[in-house]
């Protein structure tokens, strides 16, 4: 399992100091603004795929699409996962956590 994958299981928010601030720089450079900034098009190319999708299932059913199941609590955690570098295969771990 990726450590980024590891701090996250270990309860990083849920810590007091020092064990916070200690796996807090462990991340930190993923949340920083460059790091954002560089990964812009990799976001909006993720909003994007989570929005053909819902289209998707739409047409599949013809029913009305569940906005906050099917974009507004996927596309964060989606998003802090490739932040974070997490593989695929483990990211609906990480979904699952939180």
């Amino acid at each position: 399992m990726p450590r980024s994958l590891r701090v996250m299981a270990s309860g990083m928010i849920l810590r007091d100091e020092p064990d916070h601030r200690r796996l807090r720089i462990l991340v930190e450079q993923a949340f920083a603004r460059r790091s954002l900034e560089q990964m812009q098009s990799r976001i909006e190319e993720m909003a994007d795929e989570l929005i053909q999708e819902m289209r998707e299932k739409h047409r599949r059913t013809g029913q009305p699409v569940d906005l906050m199941a099917d974009y507004a609590q996927r596309f964060p955690i989606a998003v802090i996962a490739e932040l974070l570098g997490l593989p695929e295969a483990d990211r609906p771990k990480f979904a699952m956590w939180a």
